[in-house]
């Protein structure tokens, strides 16, 4: 299991959230996104904002158990 948190992700079509945490299974796959209202222990916080695609790098909407990439939109760089 892999948590990352960001001030904001964003995850498409459109889906905008403020200081959530997205979390990964060991294949990539979307488990949960939530609230993050504590510091939560092995994630890994990204200033600015976290964009979820699915792998195939496309915009169409994201869903639970959908394999995914994600990109931290600050520096445009591919974190998986």
């Amino acid at each position: 299991m892999k948590r990352f948190a960001a001030h904001y992700v964003f995850l498409p079509p459109d889906n905008l959230y403020k200081l959530h945490c997205v979390e990964l299974d060991d294949g990539n796959r979307l488990q949960d996104i939530f609230p993050l209202t504590e510091e939560i222990a092995s994630t890994t916080f990204y200033n600015g904002t976290l964009l979820v695609l699915k792998a195939k790098d496309d915009f169409s909407e994201v869903k639970k158990n959908d394999t995914v990439s994600l990109f931290h939109c600050a520096q445009f760089e591919n974190i998986m």
